[in-house]
């Protein structure tokens, strides 16, 4: 999930022991203030949840591991969109620290928001390091939101290469796909200093809409590559009901992150309000984004 208040996170470990529908329900319903429907969903978010509790397909698996999704992404549109990975492991110990170069970044093939970013491995605690990786073992993260893709991944470490510009994070572009058109982008910029976002449409129409992150106060520029990101995505989430796919372009390159299933588990808060429905109908009825969501020009 993404970050949420402490009260929030108090109210989301009381209630994790309860069955998922209704955790689930719960949730929402702290909150958005409001009970959500699961029979008949109408808003994005109810929408996710009817995704996490009752969408089954295995694809979800496969595609939310982040080591077997390698493979898919490199049948799909080919291998020259992955970072290089150095090591895949089921336990970090048995990692060559000798042998890693010296930037790259440990990732949990079954969880999100488990990594260590690694800059200069001269000044990595390896010991603590390993520890942490250990300890996302033990972990299922199913259990922390009920989110079912994650439920049956086997739990491995990837190292991986790390994503650099000029010692920044770059860019995250994330292509939200539904019935296998792009139609919602969200792009996060300092993610790790002073987390930003916006939202734009396919056509890259900034929508003046808040998503959990401050919106920046210059607007970014279209990525050179943005149509080619487009047909990647929508030939990544091709198979699939609803996916967001996450890429960057780092210089001349495009390159995968990841994809998710329940972005943000369903815990955002749209501003306006009314943008979670319609983007709900953009999902369950193929509608357009109504006018009054864009930015004046």
């Amino acid at each position: 999930m993404a970050v949420l208040s402490n009260t929030d996170r108090a109210v989301l470990r009381l209630l994790r022991p309860l069955p998922p529908r209704v955790f689930t329900y719960l949730i929402h319903l702290w909150l958005f203030r409001e009970p959500p429907s699961f029979r008949r969903p109408l808003t994005f978010t109810e929408r996710i949840h009817v995704k996490k509790l009752f969408n089954r397909d295995p694809l979800l698996t496969v595609t939310a591991d982040k080591y077997a999704v390698r493979e898919y992404v490199a049948r799909r549109v080919g291998a020259e969109f992955l970072t290089e990975l150095f090591a895949v492991v089921d336990d970090p110990a048995d990692l060559d620290f000798d042998k890693l170069p010296a930037s790259f970044v440990m990732k949990a093939t079954h969880g999100n928001e488990a990594n260590i970013i690694v800059r200069d491995k001269q000044t990595l605690d390896w010991a603590a390091a390993v520890a942490t990786m250990q300890g996302w073992l033990q972990t299922n993260w199913y259990w922390f939101n009920k989110e079912w893709s994650y439920r049956h991944i086997p739990p491995r470490i990837v190292v991986e290469e790390l994503l650099d510009e000029n010692g920044n994070s770059p860019t995250d572009y994330k292509f939200f796909v539904f019935s296998g058109k792009v139609r919602l982008v969200q792009v996060d910029v300092e993610r790790f200093t002073r987390h930003q976002r916006n939202l734009f449409d396919e056509n890259w129409r900034s929508l003046a809409v808040a998503s959990r992150f401050p919106r920046p106060d210059t607007i970014p520029c279209m990525p050179l590559r943005f149509t080619e990101m487009k047909a990647i995505a929508e030939r990544l989430a091709q198979e699939l009901e609803f996916a967001r796919v996450d890429l960057y372009q780092c210089g001349d390159r495009i390159v995968f992150g990841e994809i998710t299933h329940y972005p943000d588990g369903g815990s955002v808060v749209y501003q306006p309000r009314e943008f979670d429905r319609a983007l709900g109908d953009v999902w369950g009825y193929g509608r357009p984004l109504p006018d009054h969501f864009f930015e004046s020009i």
